[in-house]
Formats: C-alpha cells, structure tokens, sequence
C-alpha cells in the first residue's frame, strides 16, 4: 500500500532491471525484475521519497545533536548552537552508535544498543558520455570485493548520462575503510572492469562515497526499543536487519504503537 501511494504520486516507479547473479567470472542466474515481484526506486532520484514524505514537516538542517535532557515533564534537544522544545516525545532513528551517544543514561533499554554493530561500505559511482554495452542492469557479486552492481542510468526516469554505481563487500570496507581515497577508487574500478570484462577507465565522472554506517547483521528478533514511561524510543534498519524495508517496518510499528499513547 505505501509503495502503490508513492507510485500514485508520481515519487516511485517499478524498475524492470536485468538482473543477474555473478560468482566471480560466471553468472549464475538471470532474469527480469516484473510486477509479479515488483522492485521500486524513486524517482527522479531515490531522495525524492524522503522529499515527499518531508513535506509540510518543520525539518532542521545541519544542526549536530550533542544530547536531549529533560527539563520538568518536557524534553529539550542540545545542539551544538541552541537547545530546541519543549517536546513530549523524543524519537531517535540515527545509527545505533550515534543514537547511543545522543540518549541519556536514563534510557533503560540504551542497552540493547551495545550488541548491535553497524557495518559499512564503499559506494562508488562513475560516469561516462557515451554508454557502455551491458546485457544487464543490476547485479548481485559473491567472490569479490564489490557485492552490488546497478547502471543507475537503466533505472526510470533518469536523464543522466550512462553512470554505474558499485557497492563494496562490508568486511572489506571495514578492513581499508581509511585508506586513501585514490587507491580505493583504483581497487573498487579494477575488479568492476573485471567481473563485467569491461574496460572503463575512460570515466569522465568519479565519487566514491564512505558509508560507515550501511548494514547491520539480522537480528533473530526485532529490536522494540519504547520507554513509555520516559517518552523516549529508538527505531531503525539496525533494530531487524541492514535493509531500507527493515527501516520501514521498524519505523512503522513504532509509529502504531505511538498512535496508541498519544491523542
């Protein structure tokens, strides 16, 4: 249902990628993302879903949280410039790290956020003004450094030039997550020219993006993480699984069960 909303609204599109499974140099499986198990991303960017869904929300830019206190019966935000409130329920949906430097020890459930262990990632994109031949659009890898593979340009409603965007394997951007940036742009390029036995030095356009907070392992029961009592709660991907639908569906419930309390 929520999908089907964006998607009435113009804010998603189903992407029917050509999508492929490669181990190393072999490709596994195939086929065609279809409405029978239909695959979203917005559109014309994937940040116009939080566009939409921001609209008519008093949101703060650029403002670093150093802590929330409780001033009385109402909770205060700390910045690093003012304290903002009064407000009666503090929501917390950063990284669990991050969330754990935020919320009070007061917070009897901040606990739990030291057994979650967020993993990240590299995430390079690279450009070119002439399209490259490709027989698929999306790619899962195994036996590699990368682990995810799209022709962002193959999804709807793009109107860039050809780009490629590739995902790093979480453990091995943990293991050179401070090397220079450089000699990871070189990595990550050799082996996609390798697994799509491609050359693309010719790249006119190159970002590599340090994400250090991308994943998290799958917890065998969702993290529910509400004190009533203090009005205070955490949700995030983190809480179930490393995944944007993780995100959603922790999100969602805690949004349910807040209904519940507040008129």
């Amino acid at each position: 249902m929520f999908c089907k909303e964006l998607e009435s609204h113009a804010v998603v599109a189903q992407w029917h990628a050509r999508f492929v499974e490669l181990e190393s140099l072999n490709r596994e499986s195939q086929r065609t993302w279809d409405s029978e198990f239909p695959h979203y991303v917005g559109i014309p960017e994937m940040n116009s879903i939080g566009k939409y869904l921001a609209q008519n929300l008093d949101i703060r830019f650029n403002h670093l949280i150093t802590g929330i206190k409780k001033n009385q019966s109402s909770w205060f935000v700390e910045t690093t410039s003012l304290a903002d409130g009064p407000f009666d329920w503090v929501v917390v949906t950063t990284p669990a790290e991050q969330a754990s430097d935020i919320l009070p020890e007061t917070f009897y459930l901040k606990i739990h956020l030291q057994d979650v262990t967020m993993r990240p990632c590299f995430s390079l994109m690279i450009g070119y003004d002439k399209p490259k031949s490709f027989d698929w659009d999306a790619a899962f890898v195994s036996k590699s450094i990368l682990s995810w593979v799209s022709i962002n340009s193959s999804k709807p409603n793009r109107n860039e030039p050809f780009t490629i965007v590739a995902m790093s394997k979480n453990d091995w951007a943990y293991e050179n997550f401070e090397r220079q940036e450089t000699e990871l742009i070189d990595e990550m390029l050799a082996e996609l020219e390798r697994i799509s036995k491609k050359k693309l030095e010719d790249a006119t356009y190159v970002k590599l993006k340090r994400w250090k907070y991308a994943n998290a392992f799958r917890k065998d029961e969702a993290l529910e993480l509400i004190d009533y009592k203090s009005q205070l709660a955490c949700c995030g991907d983190w809480c179930i699984s490393g995944r944007i639908e993780s995100a959603f569906i922790s999100s969602s419930q805690l949004a349910n069960k807040l209904k519940e309390v507040i008129d």
